[in-house]
């Protein structure tokens, strides 16, 4: 349900373009890959984090929410709730759109309204949606979660303006945005986009970009951007420097506990310690993964305690626990994801450490393996990833752990688990809920439902004369990109 309701008074507003660099463009191409549409519900998300500027600001050390008159990234001046259900929203004042009209509450409800109708899973508990003024919004949860400012990051609660609605094709094709870049044209394959002077976030670095949409990067694009969870530089992308940051994306060899023959702990710890991480790490190209040591990687906001004991290689340790479990061992995996090679590393750690011969490797197109898991049809361990939404822990625990997760194809079902999860959701201190979160990770290592294999990396390659960098939510930060 949208309720909009607004006070009595009204405000004549000046129509007035948002102010442009005017000093001479610079030709440096960003090739972003495809995006067929620029809506930022459906868009390439590093496209949209060009036109759009975010609710909340995401940390890129804690990877932790940050909103507020110190954070002139963050589109909004305050997030609060009583009960953690109901909650308030108040949009800043001087955001434009780039039409020179006010972004205002209204905007943020026709956003979050357009979301749910699009069926966008993270918004699906956001209910009674009311603009109280032109700049408060409140809306409420189906059930209490404190976990809610960090979800605001996701180009799901964007807000959007009247033309989103009015003229959705027009919009689609060439959208007024708020964020540091504005799209002032075309030219061949690429966006062009000119810098707003005076943006409430900061002018950026250069007044002029071309982002190129194409399927592959060519030689003349300066900068390349190599999104979550790609593991090698698509096309004809190798350049000089390369920067990286850590991704959300967690690669996993997961069990099916119902099988009785992983039903014993020690078997599951077993296959876990013969894999060497670094190696797999090494077969992959540099830097595009790191070896897993935990669940929730460095790209997620998460504490310091959590220890995977079961992911150090140890094979002596390994051998020592192995019990081989009746009939062949089945690996299986999704085709075409290439990772071939991996899954050979892997039933070669298993045959020599463990003496396992008889290794079955299964492949199924990735929509069949999911749904033979949906049925527990897959009578062995399955390597697949998880790319969690927002950088909240619960973002990950709760579908692959949770009593009722979406991703839960081990039927794992721990005692207490789903309190732990209910309680680390209640807290209102988001930096003290990692602590509660971490109780629930390490329940979960202990267990080992799953083997954690590596964490993904976002990144940007670039000429050597070319400087950029990554924000907290793994995006291509904008801003920063510049000639040096």
């Amino acid at each position: 349900m949208l309720l909009l309701t607004t006070t009595a008074c009204s405000t004549t507003l000046a129509r007035q373009p948002a102010a442009v660099s005017t000093k001479a463009p610079l030709e440096l191409a960003v090739w972003v890959g495809p995006s067929p549409t620029l809506h930022p519900h459906q868009a390439n998300p590093q496209v949209t984090a060009a036109l759009f500027s975010p609710l909340v600001v995401i940390d890129p050390e804690s990877h932790l929410p940050t909103w507020g008159p110190d954070v002139p990234g963050a589109l909004l001046e305050s997030v609060s709730s009583e009960d953690l259900r109901r909650w308030d929203v108040v949009v800043k004042e001087g955001w434009t759109w780039h039409d020179g009209t006010p972004v205002v509450a209204e905007d943020v409800a026709r956003g979050w309204q357009a979301a749910i109708e699009a069926g966008l899973p993270i918004v699906s508990t956001v209910t009674d949606i009311r603009v109280r003024d032109k700049a408060t919004l409140s809306f409420a949860l189906a059930a209490p979660y404190g976990q809610l400012p960090a979800l605001l990051a996701n180009e799901a609660f964007l807000p959007l303006p009247p033309m989103a609605i009015d003229d959705p094709a027009r919009f689609a094709e060439a959208p007024v945005g708020n964020g540091v870049y504005r799209l002032a044209g075309r030219q061949g394959d690429a966006l062009v986009l000119d810098a707003v002077s005076g943006h409430p976030a900061g002018t950026a670095a250069s007044d002029r970009l071309l982002a190129v949409r194409t399927d592959q990067p060519a030689a003349d694009q300066q900068l390349v951007v190599v999104p979550d969870g790609v593991l090698a530089l698509p096309g004809d992308a190798d350049r000089p420097h390369v920067v990286r940051a850590p991704g959300r994306q967690l690669a996993y060899l997961g069990f099916p506990l119902t099988d009785p023959r992983f039903a014993d702990p020690d078997v599951r710890v077993a296959l876990s310690q013969a894999i060497d991480r670094q190696a797999l790490v090494e077969l992959l190209p540099e830097g595009a993964v790191v070896p897993a040591d935990r669940l929730l990687g460095p790209g997620m906001a998460r504490s310091d305690g959590p220890v995977c004991t079961a992911c150090v290689h140890d094979p002596d340790r390994a051998a020592e626990l192995w019990s081989a479990p009746d009939g062949p061992l089945s690996l299986w995996y999704a085709a075409d994801a290439g990772h071939d090679e991996v899954i050979d590393a892997i039933a070669g750690a298993w045959s020599t450490v463990l003496g396992v011969d008889d290794i079955q490797l299964a492949t199924l197109p990735a929509e069949d393996l999911l749904a033979r898991l949906a049925q527990a049809e897959v009578p062995g361990p399955f390597r697949l990833t998880w790319a969690a939404d927002a950088a909240s822990p619960s973002r990950l625990l709760e579908p692959l752990f949770g009593p009722r997760g979406s991703a839960n194809d081990f039927r794992y079902r721990a005692d207490g688990i789903g309190d732990r999860l209910a309680t680390a959701d209640l807290q209102r201190d988001l930096e003290e809920a990692l602590d509660a979160y971490a109780t629930v990770e390490q329940q979960v290592l202990d267990d080992l439902p799953l083997v954690p294999l590596w964490f993904s990396t976002v990144g940007v390659a670039m000429d050597e004369n070319i400087t950029a960098g990554m924000d907290g939510r793994g995006l291509l930060d904008w801003a920063s990109v510049e000639r040096s």
